[in-house]
């Protein structure tokens, strides 16, 4: 038997439900809509790169061919039929390395939120890599100490909100136009957007 994890997320298309599993390291897994045997992405393997894992309480997402999940070194693309995962962006090599709340795929890219150290401090961010991989775009730094734990999209823009002073009620909605291209930038950005969010709330 195998049992959702107690904060799990799932997804949903045309055949299958996806969900984070609470046995077999937090594995993603795919089970028929109509019930049935559920069953992991990945083929067990103690070997993080090698199978389909998630944070408990993390949010897993998809297109039409792959389930997207992060852990805390990777993030990972898993064919819907199984396999072995592709990573996309290894955590873990960026300096400093981000502690990842949500994942979104969208267009050509993968954008993923949450936060990471700034000297003393922590800053939410916004931050998007290919599909394939290679050079994360850093598009959004808070100013205040605090998390963006969640991302929507459409067309054109990047919803978001996050609490203005960690710890307080005070939270805000914001939106910022997708960019086309974003040039190179330091490791560790500004702390304010590199691209104009437009407070909404």
């Amino acid at each position: 038997k195998k049992s959702l994890s107690k904060e799990g997320h799932l997804v949903v298309d045309d055949q299958y439900v996806f969900f984070v599993g609470d046995d077999n390291y937090a594995s993603v897994m795919r089970m028929p809509k109509a019930g049935g045997e559920a069953v992991p992405l990945s083929r067990f393997s103690s070997d993080l790169f090698k199978r389909s894992q998630a944070h408990f309480g993390t949010n897993i997402a998809q297109d039409a061919e792959s389930i997207y999940s992060y852990d805390e070194v990777n993030i990972k693309r898993t064919p819907k039929i199984g396999g072995v995962p592709s990573i996309i962006v290894r955590l873990a090599d960026l300096n400093p390395r981000p502690s990842v709340a949500w994942i979104e795929p969208h267009g050509a890219y993968i954008y993923f939120s949450g936060y990471r150290r700034d000297g003393d401090e922590y800053r939410g961010f916004i931050a998007r890599v290919g599909m394939k991989g290679g050079r994360v775009e850093w598009l959004f730094a808070t100013k205040e100490k605090t998390s963006v734990d969640r991302i929507s999209m459409d067309n054109d823009f990047i919803y978001f909100g996050f609490q203005e002073r960690t710890g307080s009620g005070d939270g805000s909605l914001y939106r910022m136009k997708i960019p086309a291209v974003v040039p190179n930038t330091p490791p560790i950005p500004p702390a304010r957007s590199k691209q104009p969010a437009k407070k909404l709330l």
